[in-house]
């Protein structure tokens, strides 16, 4: 309710206004004003006022803020300081009435510091939809920040997971091309089965030592005779070839690469360097043959031989007759 100063108004049916005391021309009929107020019935008269309240002579006192209720039509009564009253010491105020109720004052002094018309309402039930109102959204808004709070959560937990999987992930593809790279035979690698093939099994009567075990191959033990001539078991050649991906064999003994099929590059292309070899070592053998054969005897001073090869190595001489 909005109330000025010495203006005369009927208060709304469902507020009770408070009072703390009753006066009769400016003489309080009790000195207890400070308990808990009392509340009239709604609709009651009032009026604000500027009143000198006194236990004994109100002229002696000063006028204080008062606001009266239980008025009469034009609120003389009250004005002339008979009626109920409630001394305003201090403003604002919220005053608590011994029924129970509360009862609210801003007083608005024209100072232009206070806004008396703020969270003001026309009457409880506008003050309870407007509470229920905020009350909505201040829930709104409790569940929203609540749901983004909620919401980031899961989306940070989610790219956790995402990352661990994906690293996982990498991590197992890297160990599989690492194994499948370790145990997985080249495209050139030479398999058990050529071997067989290119080495078959026979026996062996020489008594020679397999040097991949480092025990004697016994007569009539199966062996396998390479293209140098060396002898090992047949399981123990194979298991040393096949024991890692191999694009060539060669003998464990003497390291001399073994042919496959009918012409092995690695041959072919040795072919033309031995037979340079060959010839180099044949001139090399030729020219330390000559170097040792025995110096001829040497020829006697005088002799018929050795005019002759005077003779020979003399130049020609010409004689002009005259």
């Amino acid at each position: 309710m909005d109330l000025r100063l010495w203006e005369c108004a009927d208060s709304p049916l469902d507020m009770r206004v408070p009072y703390g005391t009753e006066a009769h021309l400016g003489m309080l009929a009790s000195e207890k004003i400070n308990n808990l107020p009392q509340e009239n019935a709604g609709g009651s008269r009032l009026l604000l006022a500027r009143s000198a309240i006194s236990p004994q002579t109100p002229m002696d006192s000063d006028p204080q803020l008062v606001l009266w209720s239980g008025c009469n039509a034009s609120c003389a009564d009250c004005a002339a300081g008979t009626g109920k009253l409630l001394i305003l010491h201090q403003l604002p105020r919220c005053v608590a009435t011994a029924p129970g109720g509360i009862f609210g004052i801003l007083y608005n002094d024209n100072s232009g510091m206070r806004d008396t018309r703020a969270n003001c309402y026309a009457s409880l039930e506008v003050y309870d939809q407007e509470a229920e109102r905020q009350n909505r959204m201040r829930q709104i808004v409790k569940y929203c920040a609540f749901g983004s709070v909620g919401m980031v959560g899961l989306f940070l937990a989610t790219l956790l997971i995402c990352y661990r999987c994906h690293r996982k992930r990498r991590q197992e593809e890297r160990r599989r091309s690492n194994a499948g790279g370790a145990a997985t035979p080249s495209a050139t690698a030479i398999g058990k089965a050529s071997i067989e093939e290119h080495f078959p099994v026979s026996h062996s009567n020489e008594g020679n030592q397999c040097v991949v075990c480092l025990l004697d191959i016994q007569e009539g033990e199966d062996c396998r005779k390479l293209q140098c001539g060396h002898e090992f078991h047949a399981d123990c050649i194979v298991g040393w070839w096949t024991h890692v991906p191999r694009a060539s064999l060669e003998c464990p003994l003497c390291k001399r690469k073994q042919r496959l099929g009918d012409e092995d590059p690695e041959e072919a292309r040795e072919a033309p360097a031995a037979s340079n070899n060959n010839v180099a070592q044949g001139s090399l053998e030729a020219g330390t043959a000559a170097s040792e054969a025995p110096a001829p005897a040497p020829v006697a001073s005088g002799t018929a031989a050795d005019h002759t090869e005077r003779g020979r190595n003399r130049p020609v001489e010409v004689v002009d007759e005259i």
